[in-house]
């Protein structure tokens, strides 16, 4: 594949002042392989759901130059939590169905080229 897309650390630990060491170590290792094997990769998570920050993951892939997908825009998460209205499931961590539609338009949106 030309891209790899990974929605990876919604279910990891809370980000301190840094993301998540164990999403790290795995983000690293994703990096490589992609390297390895002429892959652009894409990270991508929503940095804020109930009772979990993410926002350090995001920091450390662009800090990494990685190609970002933010996807707090889509579904107007916020700080606090909240998403758009019936976007968020009831896990509060994983998006409806309505959710991963916001999402995909807005990854055709970010990065069109994956469509070409």
């Amino acid at each position: 594949p030309k891209y790899a897309v990974w929605m990876l650390g919604m279910n990891d630990n809370n980000d301190g002042d840094e993301a998540d060491a164990s999403w790290m170590d795995c983000v690293e290792d994703f990096l490589t392989t992609c390297k390895r094997k002429g892959i652009t990769p894409v990270i991508t998570a929503v940095p804020y759901v109930p009772k979990r920050v993410h926002a350090k993951k995001i920091e450390y892939a662009r800090e990494r130059g990685c190609r970002v997908l933010d996807w707090a825009e889509a579904v107007e998460s916020t700080p606090d939590g909240e998403w758009a209205d019936k976007c968020l499931s009831k896990d509060n961590v994983h998006p409806t169905r309505a959710g991963a539609e916001k999402l995909w338009e807005q990854m055709k949106k970010d990065i069109p080229e994956m469509f070409e």
